[in-house]
């Protein structure tokens, strides 16, 4: 069982035994959303089939237990996932494949906790499932996001 999680900038597969013996590789660094460092160990090129197809792709091995399919699998195959209808779509083929969810798996993202941290720090209200916002009714967390726009411009 592969997850697709469209929040992870990385595919990941998790180690083996044997991988876990070496030292953690500090080039192929990744964070939890959480800010968390996520242990990895290079690289695997692995084949992975779906609908009917063989993808080949190098996965970062990290400390997960689960493999993801991330935004740079997704991408590069012209794969994309549609949340609504729960389904992978092959761009180029048409064709989908509807995938089961797992919404307590954790998700994974490569972006350095000093870029993004602090901000995360100040509003954590914002990642927690039971404050997402209804349509239509305020934001029970508190943060709303505006858009400045300016009429047309005369030159």
């Amino acid at each position: 069982m592969m997850l697709v999680d469209t929040a992870a900038v990385q595919s990941v597969f998790p180690p083996s035994r044997e991988d876990r013996k070496r030292p953690s590789d500090p080039a192929a660094f990744l964070t939890a959303a959480n800010g968390s460092p996520i242990l990895s160990y290079g690289t695997r090129l692995l084949s992975i089939s779906i609908l009917g197809r063989r993808y080949t792709w190098n996965f970062i091995v990290t400390d997960m237990r689960t493999p993801l399919l991330g935004a740079d699998f997704l991408a590069h195959f012209g794969l994309a996932f549609d949340v609504g209808r729960k389904r992978l779509l092959d761009t180029d083929s048409c064709q989908s494949f509807t995938v089961a969810t797992c919404p307590s798996t954790p998700a994974i993202c490569s972006v350095a906790p000093h870029q993004y941290g602090q901000l995360l720090k100040e509003f954590p209200d914002v990642f927690k499932p039971e404050l997402r916002q209804v349509p239509r009714a305020p934001a029970k967390h508190g943060i709303y996001h505006h858009i400045k726009m300016k009429g047309p411009q005369r030159t």
